[in-house]
């Protein structure tokens, strides 16, 4: 399995020029009190995920939706 910053070196890479990466994920606190997590899931914060992705040579804007129960972030990413 690759780890976060290999997925999201190449998912910079592929980009065209000019295009941008939009990642949603859902809250990690929140979606651990979820019973099905316990089965496969890979909780990772959001700020693990957004350096991840400046990493990658992205620039990143970070919008917070509360969606109760579980509280989604939506993750634009720029390569440079």
């Amino acid at each position: 399995m690759l780890g976060k910053g290999v997925a999201c070196a190449e998912l910079a890479r592929v980009v065209r020029a000019g295009g941008h990466l939009v990642i949603g994920i859902g809250d990690a606190d929140a979606m651990a009190k979820m019973p099905f997590t316990a089965y496969g899931f890979t909780l990772r914060p959001v700020p693990e995920v957004i350096d991840a992705l400046e990493r990658a040579g992205c620039s990143v804007t970070h919008h917070e939706l509360p969606n109760p129960p579980i509280p989604h972030h939506l993750l634009v990413a720029t390569p440079a």
